[in-house]
């Protein structure tokens, strides 16, 4: 609640206090001048300058430098956030079924939407944007100064923005993204040699491992720091993508020191912790999942019906514990199962144990998953789930208990993700019921609704 600065003095440091976001914070990213933290219930709240709308909030006022604005933030108005990035003066936030949305500063189309406004500095930009849906749902973001990147689930990486280096990828030093029919879903990927496993990117430049465990980078080379010998930019140019090389960095590997690993379930996601003693040039972990439904309650579920999930880097070479942790995004009621895919910079991969989790429904016969956002403006939305076919009825409610309006009515079947979808700009501000009744159970939940 200030502009003062902090931790240029003694003693600064060990009296912070918390900031009052109203619930715990999984993921903190900044860019050049703002911050964004992704809470415990899939929201996204940012402060900061607000210049470009990089905040979310319908303004392009900075929030968070006079007393008592961080605590009445509201939520970025946009669907359940998995992780956030920034760039200098845009955010995008990858949401848990797989979409990308952005706002801030579009002028080099690194939005992705086709066009170079800005989206958040006006009322309702954010709420009314359509999240980016790639062919194959994204699994991992990396944002640079002013160009993003994607990689989907496939292995393949897209990437749109400012491409005056080569970073985008594509041979060219010219923007993508910024004009109609350059949304991100419609371009092209880059063009590796292999399925990416991670990504990331620094202002201009990109650098992603790939599963044959090399490491390929792109981009501006000032400074070396494409780590080719040379500052001579690649990506920019006809071929310089197929010309690619490998970043020289092969070393003499020892086996990762796996001390513990551990799944627990937290409503419809499971948080996974491990833990090693010891690392000796760790390219990191694949989380890998498989559901039971998938195989025979007997045996353990084939290789091919592993999926992988996430990817994790590593410490590299260290002899210091270390601990990792990672969320699951919204998983369908029933047993899981997770291991670990730890990969050696020399291709050597090593296998955990295995951890199986049971998602959902404990007993009850249904999971109904958090409204988000939650106080909502335009929409909130919640995701139903039941054990046995059954006929379900979702209302809004008022507090006297008048139905206000019916957001589902119909026949739901087992295992199957009903979406129940409020259309909160039809109803006054003040609580709200989402109440939610099927042939076996019956359940309320509270929706704040702001204008």
């Amino acid at each position: 609640g200030s502009t003062a600065a902090l931790g240029d003095a003694p003693g600064e440091i060990a009296v912070l206090s918390d900031l009052p976001l109203g619930r715990p914070a999984t993921d903190v990213v900044a860019g050049a001048y703002h911050t964004c933290a992704l809470l415990d219930d899939a929201t996204v709240k940012c402060w900061g300058l607000d210049s470009f709308g990089q905040l979310g909030r319908g303004s392009n006022q900075p929030m968070g430098d006079q007393p008592g604005e961080v605590a009445a933030l509201s939520a970025v108005p946009i669907p359940a956030a998995h992780s956030l990035v920034a760039g200098f003066g845009h955010t995008c936030a990858l949401l848990t079924n797989g979409r990308v949305a952005c706002w801030g500063d579009g002028f080099f189309g690194q939005l992705g939407y086709g066009s170079t406004d800005i989206v958040g500095d006006a009322p309702g930009e954010v709420a009314a944007l359509t999240p980016i849906s790639f062919s194959s749902p994204a699994a991992e973001l990396t944002a640079g100064r002013d160009h993003m990147c994607a990689k989907l689930s496939d292995g393949s990486v897209t990437c749109w923005g400012l491409g005056s280096f080569g970073q985008t990828g594509m041979d060219s030093n010219q923007r993508l993204g910024d004009e109609p029919g350059e949304r991100a879903d419609l371009l092209p990927s880059v063009a590796l040699p292999s399925p990416v496993l991670t990504l990331d990117a620094g202002a201009t430049h990109t650098c992603a491992v790939l599963d044959d465990m090399t490491l390929r980078c792109w981009g501006s080379g000032a400074q070396g720091r494409l780590g080719l010998g040379d500052t001579r930019t690649r990506g920019d140019q006809s071929g310089d993508m197929a010309a690619l090389t490998p970043v020289p960095i092969g070393a003499d590997v020892l086996p990762v020191e796996l001390v513990s690993f551990e799944g627990v379930a937290s409503g419809s996601r499971v948080v996974l912790r491990w833990q090693t003693a010891a690392e000796t040039d760790n390219v990191g972990f694949v989380v890998e999942h498989a559901s039971l439904t998938d195989a025979t309650e007997s045996t353990l579920p084939a290789p091919p019906l592993w999926t992988p999930l996430h990817t994790i880097a590593g410490a590299g070479t260290t002899n210091e514990t270390q601990r990792y942790a990672w969320t699951t995004p919204d998983l369908t009621p029933g047993r899981h199962r997770f291991r670990l895919r730890q990969r050696d910079l020399d291709g050597s991969e090593h296998l955990s144990p295995i951890v199986e989790v049971a998602v959902g429904l404990d007993g009850s016969g249904f999971l109904l998953t958090s409204l988000h956002p939650n106080p909502a403006r335009d929409a909130s939305h919640a995701t139903l789930h039941v054990s046995v076919r059954q006929h379900v009825r979702a209302d809004v409610i008022d507090l006297l208990g008048r139905t206000i309006a019916t957001v589902w009515d119909g026949e739901l079947d087992a295992d199957r993700a009903q979406p129940l979808d409020v259309d909160a700009s039809q109803l006054g501000a003040g609580l709200y019921l989402l109440r939610v009744q099927g042939e076996r159970f019956a359940t309320t939940t509270p929706l704040r609704v702001v204008h």
